[in-house]
């Protein structure tokens, strides 16, 4: 991974408004793969004791775009296209760990 770009992803995952709200970073920063870690925070759990699902819909759909931005210049510009998540377990826990990966890198399209 070129560092300039690593640091263009670290950096903008903490603009996105929403993350900064979060108190989300990038963790692993590899080509076509990003992670997204959100601390956890009263403000974020159910009363239950898990993550929203919300919260981590778009924590995924962060780690996807930056995902696809590995790969791509610096001033690439996504849009998501569809999303779709199933909540198989609860997401419980100090850090919510979410993780974009480029299943196909398109001309159009780009599947993470």
């Amino acid at each position: 991974m070129i560092t300039s770009h690593t640091e263009y992803i670290r950096t903008g995952v903490q603009k996105q408004n929403l993350m900064k709200f979060y108190n989300a970073y990038a963790g692993e920063i590899e080509d076509g793969f990003v992670e997204v870690i959100i601390p956890r925070q009263q403000s974020l759990i159910r009363g239950a004791g898990y993550f929203y699902g919300g919260v981590l819909a778009a924590a995924v759909d962060t780690a996807a775009y930056f995902s696809a931005a590995t790969l791509h210049e610096e001033d690439a510009y996504f849009v998501t296209v569809d999303l779709k998540i199933k909540y198989l377990n609860p997401a419980q826990g100090e850090l919510l760990v979410t993780a974009g990966e480029v299943i196909k890198n398109g001309r159009t399209l780009i599947i993470c």
